[in-house]
């Protein structure tokens, strides 16, 4: 890293600012190559706060129409009101969303700037995943860090501010996890138990990583497990346990929709209709995850820093319940969470023993990486003006202002 105030860091400053007022998308880019810096976050946040500034609203089947619908409607009442309606209409205990919104329909009625704080929001949380990473690089290039750093960026790129809401507490919970239990950073606690309350499904998260935290499950136990659930999801077993669900149990009241019989059967007419390569996908990452536990269970011993361990079970634990309500619609997208921070965990032992065996796991992410950069392509398609992608910083923010939406 440059000096502070060096020439060469002033010279790097400047280029990166030039280069974002001439073409944001090649400043991103360029941000990744340099050495993290205060500047880091505050180019990767304007950066998604353009990409949120980017977002079209003209396809009426996608999650930020309707966001941008209900943005609007929200200026026909005051705050109180308007807070309390979103709540009790939709039974959810996630304000995230409502909160933003609200304020902000005070102030305007554009839905570009709504998705531009958004981005803001999801530019922070991107960047501290990235500086977890590149901080502990050795050298100036490392292949596998950049391996990593590109499944995890598929995995959640951008263009899943759409799903502003589950997205958004998805990265909160990973920053969250790897803060608290990889940097020991207690303050972060807040941001795990927090992040029910910008999607509301991630109480199930919460209450798993409570258990395999606390509780000390031996890691060979739950091993086993996992062997037993992907057994089980391969067969089709586990559907089965939608039966246990008792109906009218209030906790699940909220989802009950999710676990019906029609949603379970829509979704299987929807999986049985898929290309094959997104039918092999889940069960490819699968494979590679239980591999990986178990060469890290073999070097699972003192000269690993403990907590390294602790995200492994943690991961584990996750694994399970993802295999065991793979039947469930929409679940697919905890993978993220599960696979984010598992990609973190096998760099981390990759680092430390430098074998071929953890660069291997590594590469093996490569084809899933690809597949899911491949899927983001359609929803960046669906859900972005591609103005982002060429246009300079003035273009972005015209566009973003005085843009119309279709309602």
């Amino acid at each position: 890293m440059f000096p502070k105030y060096s020439s060469c860091y002033i010279i790097n400053t400047f280029v990166n600012i030039l280069l974002f007022i001439i073409w944001p998308f090649g400043g991103f880019f360029y941000n990744l190559l340099r050495p993290v810096s205060r500047l880091t976050y505050v180019f990767f946040v304007f950066f998604f706060f353009l990409a949120g500034l980017s977002f079209s609203f003209v396809d009426s089947s996608v999650d930020s129409y309707r966001y941008a619908e209900e943005f609007v409607e929200m200026a026909n009442f005051d705050i109180s009101t308007g807070f309390l309606r979103q709540l009790m209409i939709v039974e959810r205990i996630d304000f995230y969303y409502v909160s933003v919104a609200l304020f902000l329909s005070r102030i305007s009625d554009n839905p570009h700037l709504l998705f531009g704080l958004f981005g803001c929001v999801y530019g922070f949380l991107f960047c501290k995943l990235y500086v977890f990473l590149k901080k502990d690089w050795k050298t100036r290039f490392n292949f596998y860090v950049w391996v990593v750093f590109f499944v995890i960026f598929v995995c959640n790129p951008h263009s899943n501010l759409n799903a502003v809401r589950f997205f958004t507490a998805a990265s909160l919970f990973e920053v969250a996890l790897l803060s608290y239990v990889y940097c020991k950073k207690t303050v972060w606690i807040l941001g795990i138990v927090l992040s029910p309350f910008v999607h509301s499904s991630f109480v199930v998260y919460v209450c798993i990583f409570l258990i395999s935290y606390l509780i000390k499950i031996d890691n060979r136990v739950i091993f086993i497990i996992c062997i037993f659930a992907f057994l089980f999801s391969f067969l089709g077993i586990n559907s089965l346990l939608v039966g246990l669900i008792p109906d009218n149990l209030s906790i699940f009241s909220r989802y009950q929709s999710y676990i019906d019989d029609a949603s379970i059967n829509e979704f299987s007419k929807m999986s049985s209709s898929k290309h094959f390569i997104h039918i092999i996908a889940p069960q490819y990452m699968y494979i590679i995850c239980l591999f990986f536990f178990q060469s890290a269970l073999k070097n699972l011993n003192v000269t690993i820093r403990r907590n390294i361990g602790c995200l492994l079970r943690i991961c584990m634990c996750f694994f399970v319940f993802n295999l065991f309500f793979s039947f469930v619609p929409s679940m697919g997208r905890f993978n993220v969470v599960m696979l984010s921070v598992l990609c973190f965990v096998m760099y981390k032992y990759y680092s430390f023993y430098r074998n071929r065996k953890y660069s291997l796991y590594i590469l093996a992410l490569i084809p899933l990486g690809l597949i899911f950069a491949y899927d983001n392509c359609a929803i960046h398609k669906a859900v972005l003006d591609p103005i982002y992608i060429y246009g300079t910083l003035a273009d972005i923010i015209q566009f973003g202002l005085f843009k119309c939406v279709p309602f």
